[in-house]
């Protein structure tokens, strides 16, 4: 009888000790290690859903062929400044960011302002995987970007996938067909799509740059300043270079909703994933993921197959996929595991 109560009472000292002393059990740190693990791949993950969001934009702007490039940046433009300004006004601070960000803010603004309207070119010139390839030339920009100005690591891994990923790209354009002497039309406007596309990866890239180095600053402001500076500069161009014309009657008016909802969902997950991840990687899911999507949508709705080198390039893009996810993985795993023992030449 005494000796049980000894052992209760030792017992009980244990626990409170612990309790005291605020160690955690092990079932906790078991809890906390998946936990960060999880939070390791967020960055990736969140750009992932952004690229997903952005192919959903481009396929709702393949309905609109009555609207000029401008007039549907405006529309997308108002939207993102409605839903965007009570969220940066909840915020309770100066909603065009401190005095030494403004000018970056700025020019991130504009940078994606001119993304957007060379987008919506690129998408109704050319076919909507076309498109999606041209507009997605981020990754090899934003690695070779981030490294020489960010002084962000970049191994020999990480440009391999970048390569592959550019490779995977090359094969979904037209290029291959067209230098094996297949007879291909191409059109001026087919032309000034693809370089559209071309200027519109710069702009991304530029702004993609931005984001990263000023990561302190809070999504929201990122998505207000763009908005404003947009609104603005899309009217403008419209004005200028194009005209407004009357919606159609029917699900045209939905159709800019949804692109609106599906464009300010893919901003913030991209924004939010470049904060807590390095732009390589980021603008790599980012294409990835939204070139894949592009090509579901131009087989299963527009009826478009593409041809063995469209499929090769989609091959090689998830093949990248997956090994960046594998290089996050492997790299904030412990430096006693045996993923990081054996699987450490994946993050050189």
């Amino acid at each position: 009888m005494f000796s049980t109560s000894v052992l209760v009472r030792k017992s009980n000292f244990k626990l409170n000790s612990n309790q005291l002393t605020g160690k955690p059990t092990k079932r906790k740190g078991i809890i906390f290690f998946k936990c960060t693990k999880l939070l390791s791949l967020q960055g990736l993950f969140l750009a992932l859903l952004s690229g997903i969001f952005y192919a959903l934009s481009a396929y709702f702007v393949k309905y609109m062929d009555n609207l000029s490039e401008g007039q549907i940046s405006v529309h997308l433009s108002c939207f993102l400044f409605a839903v965007t300004l009570p969220q940066a006004v909840k915020l309770k601070k100066n909603v065009f960011g401190e005095r030494g960000d403004r000018l970056q803010l700025f020019v991130s603004g504009v940078a994606g302002t001119f993304s957007l309207i060379l987008s919506f070119f690129a998408f109704k010139y050319l076919p909507l995987g076309i498109g999606s390839v041209t507009t997605n030339c981020t990754p090899f920009i934003t690695t070779i970007a981030s490294r020489i100005f960010l002084k962000e690591p970049c191994g020999v891994m990480q440009s391999i996938t970048v390569a592959l990923t550019f490779l995977g790209i090359f094969l979904n354009s037209r290029v291959p067909e067209l230098l094996n002497g297949n007879h291909i039309e191409l059109s001026s406007l087919y032309l000034y799509g693809f370089m559209a596309g071309i200027g519109c990866s710069l702009c991304a890239s530029c702004r993609y740059f931005v984001i990263r180095k000023l990561n302190h600053i809070p999504y929201t402001l990122f998505n207000f300043n763009y908005a404003c500076v947009s609104v603005v500069l899309t009217i403008l161009f419209t004005i200028g270079f194009e005209s407004f014309s009357v919606l159609q009657c029917g699900y045209q008016g939905f159709h800019i909703i949804s692109m609106g909802v599906s464009s300010f969902l893919g901003e913030t997950l991209l924004t939010k994933a470049l904060q807590c991840e390095n732009a390589g990687p980021v603008s790599t899911a980012k294409a990835a993921s939204e070139i894949f999507a592009n090509f579901l949508f131009q087989i299963i709705v527009f009826d478009d197959v593409p041809d063995g080198y469209s499929t090769a390039g989609s091959c090689l893009i998830v093949f990248c996929i997956i090994f960046v996810g594998l290089q996050k993985w492997i790299d904030s795993s412990s430096d006693d595991s045996i993923q990081k023992k054996y699987f450490k030449w994946i993050i050189l």
